[in-house]
């Protein structure tokens, strides 16, 4: 079976200053990964090509890297139910006007065997928070407000609690500002 899964957030600024929270993936000065939330990104180098890592359990490789443009990930678990999950992964900076920048998330993947039970069920509903918290954290990060806050579902509250990912708080104790 074969996923897509898109996710974008307009931001009222101009790409120029968008686009580098791209390069931040990753480093312990990440404004997109919504870490605070989420299994924190970590890589084995500053992010680039052939920068490998991932987030909790999801492996993957940096194939492609514009800076402050583009960041691409091909996923490599070597074992697990993940290793049937084979595609990519990226974020995107893209100025629709001047003053505007289109910042998305896309992924594809195909996916076999008990993965794609896995997706259906849980997988999904994570990285859709995951990704929307992301983009909200973005465009605080740049902008200093949120046309509109990031929210869990009582279906992404429910899995995250199973799963073991971070609370609504930060590692100090207070509540990431572009949540509610």
């Amino acid at each position: 079976m074969r996923v897509y899964n898109f996710h974008c957030r307009r931001i009222a600024a101009p790409i120029d200053v968008v686009g580098p929270v791209i390069d931040t993936l990753g480093s312990d000065e990440d404004r997109l990964w919504p870490w605070e939330h989420f299994e924190p990104m970590q890589l084995d180098f500053r992010l680039g090509i052939g920068a490998n890592g991932g987030h909790g359990p999801v492996r993957y490789t940096t194939v492609e890297y514009i800076p402050g443009r583009l960041a691409v990930f091909e996923f490599n678990a070597k074992r697990g139910i993940l290793k049937n999950f084979k595609g990519r992964h990226w974020f995107e900076a893209i100025s629709i006007d001047a003053e505007t920048t289109e910042l998305r998330h896309m992924l594809y993947a195909d996916i076999r065997g008990l993965m794609w039970w896995a997706w259906w069920i849980v997988v999904e509903t994570l990285h859709d928070a995951t990704v929307e918290a992301a983009l909200a954290k973005a465009e605080l990060s740049t902008t200093g407000k949120l046309r509109s806050p990031f929210a869990l579902t009582r279906r992404q509250k429910f899995w995250k609690s199973i799963s073991g990912e971070r609370g609504v708080y930060d590692k100090l104790g207070k509540q990431a500002p572009w949540s509610i």
